[in-house]
């Protein structure tokens, strides 16, 4: 548990409070975490949807993971925040993605503490 606590302090650090008034802004807070649905291209751009995407509109992206993937259908609420932020982790750390971009996709997740993303 004490991993997970100090796993939210990082990315707590991470999405400054700076962006604060743009994530409030922005007003999309629609997609429920269990049917969040992350897609990024390495690099470049990232985009929450909701699954299943019917109308393709990630299509263009590379790489997706969460809602899409059968494993997290069967976890539980909170084993489901830690895989959202391991995620997190792979699309900033491993594939280059700019955390201002995730930040501003994950405002659309409704169980994403705007703290943690202002």
């Amino acid at each position: 548990m004490m991993e997970h606590i100090m796993n939210i302090d990082m990315f707590y650090s991470l999405f400054s409070r700076a962006d604060a008034k743009a994530a409030i802004v922005a007003k999309v807070r629609k997609i429920p975490l269990g049917r969040l649905m992350l897609c990024w291209t390495p690099g470049g751009e990232v985009m929450a949807v909701e699954w299943p995407d019917r109308a393709g509109v990630a299509a263009h992206l590379f790489r997706s993971d969460l809602a899409c993937c059968q494993d997290w259908h069967e976890l539980e609420h909170h084993e489901r925040v830690v895989k959202l932020w391991t995620v997190v982790g792979q699309i900033i750390c491993r594939d280059g993605v700019d955390p201002a971009k995730v930040r501003r996709a994950l405002v659309a997740c409704t169980d994403v503490p705007l703290e943690l993303v202002a």
